[in-house]
């Protein structure tokens, strides 16, 4: 059991080996595959930085074991797979670019990323469909949304705070998203964005949003939307606005001096704005 060559991440420049770890130093990352069962599915792959961007295209579980500082307008990690499990382990990704487009994680090709569990600094974050993304903090994102993330996706129990555009966004045709016990604040555009059909906001806290325009706190721009149980705080446009009367709200607290409560949604009721049922 233990490393096998089928298993290498781009081009090996050899390495050295301990009792039940292998290290390879490559052109992309260095990694240690965790050895000792004859199952691959239980492996994972420690990331650490020799060259940026860090690239991983091969399906399979990783974990951060340190913070990454990519230098200045470098993404930190490109992922060129479908299926990649990515645990920050409660590190971060820190940065300060000074261009558009660069980010902490960025899914240049394939399908069903899961990240959880860390926090991204000054970088954003720019997944593909059938993501799933738990218990993220996304910090001062400096060029785009903070946490973006296509089709079919999922994001829970994550923050997106102070950043550069919107906080948290579900982008592509169709859409489908889910988002859950979310939390967005002071982004100066929107709080939390489906921007398309099907989206699901469920349990979510947006506050202070749309500084530079009238940016909302909580925004379907398709239909068949659900708004169930959300607190929206001093958003500057509507703190719950979608597209058309196919969409519906239901117990969700609305408070603040924005253009209105509720725009277009149907009320399913038990929804109370500024104190009073609406």
């Amino acid at each position: 059991s233990g490393y096998r060559a089928k298993d290498r991440l781009c081009a090996t420049g050899g390495g050295a080996e301990m009792k039940g770890i292998r290290f390879i130093s490559t052109a992309c990352l260095s990694v240690a595959l965790l050895a000792g069962s004859n199952h691959s599915a239980f492996s994972q792959t420690v990331i650490s930085a020799s060259k940026y961007p860090i690239k991983i295209t091969k399906s399979g579980s990783y974990i951060l074991k340190s913070n990454l500082v990519p230098p200045t307008n470098t993404t930190a990690i490109d992922i060129q797979a479908n299926n990649v499990s990515v645990d920050l382990n409660g590190f971060a990704i820190i940065g300060t670019p000074t261009v558009p487009n660069v980010r902490a994680i960025h899914q240049s090709s394939g399908t069903g990323v899961y990240l959880r569990n860390g926090q991204v600094s000054g970088l954003c974050i720019g997944l593909g469909q059938n993501a799933l993304v738990e218990d993220i903090i996304a910090l001062n994102c400096t060029s785009t949304d903070a946490i973006d993330v296509g089709p079919n996706s999922t994001v829970l129990r994550s923050q997106a705070l102070s950043g550069h555009d919107s906080g948290i966004v579900c982008g592509g045709p169709g859409n489908n998203c889910l988002f859950a016990d979310d939390v967005a604040t002071a982004n100066p555009v929107n709080g939390i964005v489906c921007i398309g059909s099907g989206c699901n906001f469920a349990r979510n806290t947006t506050n202070g949003n749309g500084s530079i325009g009238t940016g909302n706190g909580l925004d379907c721009n398709g239909s068949a939307c659900l708004f169930d149980g959300n607190v929206s705080n001093n958003n500057l446009g509507y703190w719950l606005s979608a597209f058309d009367h196919t969409s519906a709200a239901t117990g969700n607290l609305l408070n603040g001096n924005g253009i209105a409560p509720i725009n277009t949604a149907a009320s399913l009721g038990n929804n109370l704005c500024n104190g009073s049922p609406c």
